[in-house]
């Protein structure tokens, strides 16, 4: 049994992809729904267009890898990124959006190795 037939069987995540949940459940709680940190963040500027981008951040243009390589560049990338079914929806507790998301990163998985 190869190692991708045990990730699918047991439905884990690969490293990677635990990454990705973390920086957008991190997203989700303190950008999304406010929390004590919320406060803390710089301001994120949400996409005004109806279009399907429109739950999108702008994405501040950065000049430094150290900038482009950072928790909230990346977060924000991921973000956006993220199937807009997710963003759109009115999820407010911090375990559904993760179980949705963990569903979403699985089937993303399985179509690229199929």
């Amino acid at each position: 049994m190869s190692p991708q037939d045990l990730l699918e069987k047991m439905n884990w995540l690969t490293v990677k992809e635990k990454y990705v949940l973390y920086y957008l459940k991190f997203i989700h709680k303190h950008i999304i729904c406010t929390s004590s940190l919320t406060r803390c963040l710089p301001e994120f500027v949400k996409l005004e267009s109806a279009t399907r981008q429109k739950n999108d951040f702008v994405v501040p243009r950065l000049k430094t890898v150290f900038g482009t390589t950072s928790f909230f560049n990346q977060g924000i990338k991921l973000w956006n990124s993220l199937s807009t079914t997710i963003k759109n929806s009115d999820i407010t507790s911090l375990s559904v959006f993760e179980n949705t998301v963990r569903i979403y990163l699985i089937k993303e998985r399985e179509n690229v190795f199929m």
